[in-house]
């Protein structure tokens, strides 16, 4: 789902086309955190569901961590175009 709306954000004329989009992505992205979660909570035995939902928050957030940094040197650098371009080449091969 978010794929599609990688691949048109940054395209738009006008911002407000960027922002729908952006929404569109934030709840796709917020979908799928609850769809993880329930399917976590699903297929894991309890002896183990705490020790999944570990790991999955701690790889989750230490990879959110890690991207915030070359994101914002790639903002401030005015490289955030050519990102964009990059991101939408991905969800094409995707």
């Amino acid at each position: 789902m978010l794929a599609p709306f990688l691949y048109l954000c940054g395209d738009a004329v006008e911002p407000a086309a960027d922002h729908l989009r952006a929404i569109g992505i934030v709840m796709g992205a917020f979908g799928q955190v609850t769809v993880n979660d329930a399917m976590v909570g699903k297929y894991t035995s309890e002896e183990w569901r705490s020790r999944a939902y570990a790991v999955r928050y701690f790889v989750g957030f230490t990879a959110a961590g890690a991207s915030g940094r070359p994101g914002g040197v790639a903002l401030r650098a005015g490289r955030l175009r050519h990102h964009a371009a990059c991101v939408r080449a991905r969800c094409v091969c995707w």
